[in-house]
């Protein structure tokens, strides 16, 4: 459903003014780990935000996928988490939400050298397309839920992630940001970061890095996995590259390390960083 942008605002409004379904809240309680850190504030604020999201996008399955509510909720749940706290316009380059049973093949084109060009095909988990459709693979949200917060992977984040990253215009790295100031303070935190995953995993198989190697893909990656590892391993982050969780903290308005803190021991965060990451499909 699509709706001219006059109005929005009171449109929204009316939408919100009823409480979203209170099955969708039991759901969120039982299978999302970062409910529990939400204060009630921001649960009831998070709420509206899934509803906005649920009436504007157009939820669409595929390759056999059965879509029902719950789904639907669980995905604008996690979406919504990157609004939870900014004057957010609600991921307006994205139309519809396509969801797959499992990890979809895509066709690729790769760059040979001399000119040629290899068209290939290749299995992912989500995309994230600039005509306006975020695609997931059902079977990779249901990991990210079976395994929580404790792995820093969650397909939702990271393809809604890059969304935000397009508001500026391209995907680059950057979202869109308040100023200049802010553009160079961003820049000047996540370029030797970026440069640094670089260095930590080129030419290794296995790179001593807490982060999903995918990160030192481009600029665009590093933004959508460190975006993964803010909300569900923001205590590494923040001790590893405190400049780049500064910045994400004062654009999402959100601290979620000290947010988390109340529920894991130190001990937890050992045992996560230990886990073996399953590979990205994206």
């Amino acid at each position: 459903m699509f709706y001219w942008p006059f109005g929005k605002v009171s449109r929204r409004a009316r939408l919100t003014k009823s409480p979203l379904d209170p099955r969708a809240r039991e759901l969120f309680a039982a299978r999302l780990r970062f409910w529990q850190w939400l204060s009630a504030d921001e649960r009831e604020r998070l709420e509206k935000h899934v509803q906005v999201l649920l009436a504007e996008k157009r939820f669409e399955a595929a390759g056999g996928f059965v879509l029902d509510e719950p789904t639907r909720w669980l995905v604008a749940a996690q979406a919504s988490l990157l609004l939870l706290h900014r004057n957010a316009d609600y991921f307006p380059g994205v139309q519809s939400i396509v969801i797959y049973p499992k990890a979809f093949v895509t066709p690729v084109r790769r760059s040979l050298s001399g000119g040629a060009v290899l068209e290939d095909t290749e299995e992912r988990a989500g995309e994230s397309w600039s005509w306006g459709s975020v695609i997931l693979a059902w079977d990779e949200i249901e990991e990210g839920l079976r395994y929580g917060d404790e792995d820093g992977y969650n397909v939702v984040l990271h393809e809604f992630a890059h969304a935000l990253d397009r508001e500026n215009g391209s995907e680059d790295g950057m979202p869109k940001l308040d100023d200049a100031v802010a553009e160079q303070r961003w820049a000047s935190a996540f370029t030797p970061a970026f440069q640094e995953i670089g260095d930590l995993t080129e030419g290794k198989e296995d790179p001593d890095t807490f982060l999903d190697p995918y990160a030192a893909e481009s600029p665009a990656e590093f933004f959508a996995v460190v975006v993964e590892s803010f909300f569900e391993s923001p205590t590494e982050l923040r001790d590893e590259y405190p400049a780049v969780y500064r910045e994400l903290s004062h654009y999402f308005r959100q601290d979620p390390a000290q947010s988390q803190s109340r529920l894991r021991s130190d001990s937890t965060a050992r045992a996560r960083r230990e886990k073996p990451r399953r590979p990205r499909l994206s």
